[in-house]
């Protein structure tokens, strides 16, 4: 990759893929994320083997990426396109008259023969065949080697070349240059914010963890709104409701500059997305994430994809920040909830593991950085339940009034449901004849419900326990649910796990019902 066409050794950076097995040929757009991503694996490349060309590419790289990909307040574009004055590469394509005035003679001879750069030239166009007489910069071996065949001090030919190249660099900053795409994506901007943290703390570059602060700075300014990120900001104005990659890939490079720069706001940032991602993307019932919000706009089905593509899946990202804040603010929760995505995806991870790599990369540091009682922990059946849910307008807690019961006996269970202002439950989508306008299972053999009643409804302020902002007040339902165990319940930890259904509606729509899966825990005494 390093060597090949695919590589912009005049200006820096990557294009976005090859059309031939060689890495020569490339189809010449030129994208952040790919960039951002290559950059960071050439660090790790050079931090791995020590081999100074693997450094020299990440700082080109990302050299490029600050030049011509920044925003003048620091976010990053997402695209230089393949095309100039109507063909495709003309910005990139060399003929060798054009080195040789750019250089002078001799410096253009020995840069042709570097560069693999011919009078007939090197570059077919892929649709026709057709050898125009242009040139694709490239090494066809190590510059060591050539220099070998020389007679050349490596390192100095590697300086000759470095100054040919910015002359070439400067000549070609005279031609028409590709269309810029100068939108600002919140996903590709957090791998960009990620890629610099880590390069400039492997490398001892402070302006890199500097320029990566600034980026973060200005995503967190000019795509939030009312708390809510944003996926998509251009000329001024941030529009699209985000996805789960712009959540996760923005918290993962959030992270990223935390351990670079050491400010807590960084780490709080990311925390702050991520319990937005467990508030409205996640699926409660069998675990992982869901690429749209709940109250994103109506779609036919919400997808859940654990596969890698040009970029990590969300759900691999996702697992991977939630391992590290579990690290870094000690939330245990995290680790739970990142052991339920490995299991909501165990069997594409067995049947097909470099197909969700980055899933495969979570599992490796759940198992590296987590004590065997640590996850044993996180994966206790009776860990899987959760108080305290969200979905859309509603938000439903459950709490228990005792936490030790005799088998035989019965326990109170009181459901708490919190409605926005403006919504309400619709009556026909509970228990039939109207009672209440839920309905409630309990999905064990050890306990059964009893009668169930409403216990209040109306208008209060906001519990604690929903962690909801102080405006205003909700509608609260209270619903009392008595619970009977069983004769024969097994002395120990017994865990009641409940489900609740319900239909949430304003003046203007009714929304799809909606199942939410919580669960208490109690302790069943033995006898005596």
């Amino acid at each position: 990759l390093r060597r090949g066409g695919i590589h912009d050794h005049v200006g820096g950076g990557f294009a976005r893929y090859a059309t031939d097995e060689r890495w020569f040929l490339p189809h010449f757009e030129k994208m952040l994320y790919d960039n951002a991503q290559l950059a960071r694996a050439y660090v790790d490349a050079w931090r791995l083997t020590g081999t100074e060309d693997y450094r020299r590419t990440a700082a080109r790289t990302f050299a490029w990426l600050l030049r011509e990909m920044r925003h003048g307040e620091g976010a990053f574009y997402s695209a230089w396109d393949a095309d100039s004055e109507g063909e495709e590469g003309k910005f990139y394509l060399w003929r060798r008259a054009e080195v040789l005035e750019a250089l002078g003679a001799a410096e253009g001879e020995i840069f042709c023969r570097v560069y693999g750069v011919s009078e007939a030239g090197n570059y077919s166009e892929e649709a026709t065949g057709r050898r125009p007489g242009t040139n694709i910069v490239h090494l066809e071996q190590p510059l060591a080697a050539i220099a070998a065949d020389e007679g050349l001090e490596p390192t100095a030919l590697q300086a000759r070349m470095d100054d040919a190249l910015e002359k070439l660099r400067a000549a070609r900053s005279r031609r028409v240059p590709p269309h810029l795409d100068d939108k600002v994506l919140a996903s590709w901007n957090g791998l960009m914010i990620g890629s610099l943290a880590h390069g400039g703390h492997v490398l001892g570059e402070p302006r890199y963890v500097a320029a990566a602060a600034v980026a973060a700075r200005f995503v967190l300014a000019h795509l939030r709104e009312g708390g809510r990120l944003r996926r998509s900001w251009r000329a001024g104005e941030a529009k699209l409701d985000a996805y789960l990659d712009d959540h996760v890939f923005l918290a993962h490079g959030l992270l990223d500059l935390h351990e670079a720069a050491g400010a807590a706001v960084w780490r709080d940032e990311a925390d702050a997305l991520l319990g937005v991602v467990l508030a409205r993307f996640a699926d409660r019932r069998d675990g992982g994430f869901y690429f749209t919000s709940d109250d994103h706009e109506p779609l036919l089905t919400r997808s859940k994809n654990p596969f890698d593509q040009a970029i990590p899946s969300g759900n691999g990202v996702a697992a991977l920040v939630l391992l590290r804040l579990a690290r870094l603010t000690g939330k245990r929760d995290y680790v739970r909830l990142a052991a339920r995505s490995f299991h909501a995806f165990g069997g594409i991870l067995e049947r097909a593991p470099r197909a969700s790599e980055s899933l495969l990369l979570a599992l490796a540091q759940y198992h590296d950085r987590f004590t065997a009682e640590e996850r044993r922990e996180a994966e206790r059946p009776d860990a899987a339940g959760q108080t305290r849910v969200a979905r859309g307008p509603v938000t439903v807690a459950v709490s228990c009034a005792a936490s030790d019961v005799a088998a035989g006996d019965a326990v109170a269970i009181e459901l708490r449901l919190a409605i926005e202002p403006g919504w309400r439950l619709d009556e026909t989508g509970g228990e039939p004849g109207g009672r209440l306008p839920i309905r409630i299972r309990l999905d064990t053999q050890d306990a059964v419900l009893g009668e169930v009643r409403r216990a209040a409804r109306g208008t209060a302020p906001v519990p604690p326990e929903f962690d909801a902002p102080p405006s205003g007040s909700e509608q609260i339902l209270l619903v009392n649910v008595p619970v009977q165990i069983a004769p024969d319940a097994q002395p120990g930890r017994l865990a009641l796990p409940l489900q609740v259904t319900f239909q949430a509606c304003d003046d203007r729509r009714r929304l799809a019902p909606e199942t939410v899966a919580l669960a208490l825990e109690v302790i069943v005494r033995g006898e005596g």
